[in-house]
């Protein structure tokens, strides 16, 4: 089993519409690959496992 984790500033806001496209597009590319993540977003940090 492996893990990749990564976290990653923002240089720019992030709106909510933003936010909602990106865990659209995340939910889809997991399910395709069969794999499973999280999604976090605090301040401008954004942290993906």
């Amino acid at each position: 089993m492996y893990h990749i984790m990564y976290v990653s500033t923002a240089t720019v806001p992030v709106s909510d519409e933003e936010l909602r496209a990106m865990v659209t597009q995340y939910r889809n590319n997991n399910k395709r690959d069969g794999i499973t993540g999280i999604l976090l977003y605090s301040g401008d940090h954004l942290f993906r496992r």
